[in-house]
């Protein structure tokens, strides 16, 4: 009995003083738990900062290509609108009214191979230079002198014909050749008392116009501005344009291209 009273003291004696190791042990565990615990909150947190990082990276590139792109869509569009400006792109064949463009400075000299009093068949004049030309563009006015001149007899089918053949001895000698037919700019009507084929102009042109339908050319049409020959654009003559005038028919001219 005393043996067994003994042996209890002795376990109570060791659990009494192993408790506070017990206690230590605990307080441990508890601590590297919040601590790993901490440590994973930290990597998640850095990783939520990268990641953050990694979209403002991407959004600041995605930026940086679209300014790219925008400069290079407006860098088109400015060479798109000087290949289009029919003062620049092309060669000149016409009479005076055609002429008078390089006087006012609407196209340079050197492009311009209309001649003073012409009809459509100086054409046959100027193959040599149309053919060394680099553009590929021509720009074609003729017709109140053609018109004076009785080319067709007075005669739209006819006229038309004369017309229809002298642009191909043009693409003859520069296949490649994108045509530009202005429609004949009439004379105001008091002067076409004394030449009485001018009163056919509106009938030749109907026929220029389905001739480059037909063709697949491009016609430039001139009585919007012209009012059909009532504006008033003429100098006294009834044939010769006022200079003031020459914007307007730029104007309507890059309209049509």
């Amino acid at each position: 009995m005393k043996g067994f009273k003994k042996c209890i003291l002795i376990l109570a004696t060791i659990g009494i003083c192993s408790y506070p190791f017990v206690i230590l042990h605990q307080v441990r565990m508890q601590k590297g738990s919040r601590i790993e615990s901490n440590s994973k909150k930290g990597m998640l947190l850095s990783n939520k900062v990268d990641e953050e990082q990694k979209e403002i990276k991407a959004y600041r590139n995605e930026e940086k290509n679209a300014d790219s792109e925008i400069k290079k869509a407006d860098n088109k569009t400015s060479i798109e609108t000087v290949a289009i400006d029919p003062m620049q792109d092309g060669i000149w064949l016409g009479d005076s009214r055609a002429v008078k463009l390089s006087a006012y400075n609407y196209i340079g000299e050197s492009k311009n191979l209309a001649v003073n009093d012409s009809t459509i068949l100086d054409v046959d004049n100027q193959l040599d230079k149309i053919k060394n030309e680099e553009k590929n563009r021509v720009y074609i006015e003729y017709g109140v002198q053609d018109v004076i001149h009785s080319l067709g007899n007075g005669n739209a089918k006819k006229y038309r014909k004369i017309v229809e053949k002298q642009i191909h001895k043009i693409l003859s000698v520069k296949p490649n050749a994108e045509i530009y037919l202005n429609s004949i700019i009439p004379v105001n009507p008091s002067y076409a008392e004394k030449y009485p084929f001018t009163h056919w102009i509106s009938h030749y042109n109907r026929e220029l116009k389905k001739m480059c339908e037909e063709n697949q050319w491009h016609y430039l049409d001139n009585d919007g501005w012209t009012e059909k020959g009532f504006a008033d654009i003429y100098e006294d003559d009834g044939v010769t344009l006022k200079n003031e005038t020459y914007s307007l028919w730029i104007q309507s001219m890059k309209n049509g291209v």
